[in-house]
């Protein structure tokens, strides 16, 4: 009986073991980290013609993986929200004297492939000329648009912007700050 015991214990141990370790893998593939980062992506918007009522588009593809924190995590994202995003107008320079407004504006986000956006916020009658320079600021209107970047960028690490609307005067040009706050959930490393 002896010998039957040990016989058999020979055979569970590496069918125990087995799965033991794949019970960790799967363990492992289940556990999740989670963490607050700030993504912010500069847009330059230069328009050069001299005039009035200028329309203006422009479209960007805004990486994620330039933040260092969620470029560690590539391939292991399982969802990243914005719970925050934010702008700013930096390095304004125009000859204009006049505010200059943007209007009929709207900012849009799709996936980085899409060639039109899939949300929008409006902006009309933006005043460039008075934030910039102010630092940071919010556009409720695009606390709507939230959850649709956050899936883009969950699914493709990036998403694209698109800035469409006419300018009052030109020339001008700044460089549109874009501060996302998000959270971040992965599989752990």
């Amino acid at each position: 009986m002896n010998n039957i015991t040990k016989s058999s214990w020979f055979f569970f141990v590496p069918v125990i073991m087995t799965v033991f370790l794949s019970d960790c893998d799967q363990v492992k593939e289940l556990a999740a980290i989670s963490f607050n980062t700030t993504l912010e992506f500069s847009i330059p918007v230069a328009e050069l013609s001299v005039g009035s009522n200028i329309n203006y588009d422009e479209s960007m593809i805004l990486d994620a993986n330039n933040n260092s924190e969620i470029r560690k995590y590539t391939g292991n994202i399982r969802s990243i929200e914005v719970q925050l995003m934010e702008f700013a107008i930096e390095n304004y320079s125009s000859v204009v004297e006049e505010e200059i407004y943007l209007n009929n504006g709207v900012i849009g986000f799709g996936d980085k492939s899409s060639s039109v956006y899939t949300s929008t916020c409006n902006v009309d009658a933006f005043p460039i000329t008075h934030w910039a320079g102010t630092g940071f600021f919010e556009i409720s209107d695009c606390n709507s648009t939230l959850s649709a970047i956050g899936s883009a960028l969950s699914d493709q690490q990036a998403v694209k912007i698109f800035i469409q609307g006419t300018l009052t005067k030109a020339p001008v040009s700044f460089n549109l700050k874009v501060r996302m706050k998000v959270k971040i959930t992965a599989t752990t490393l």
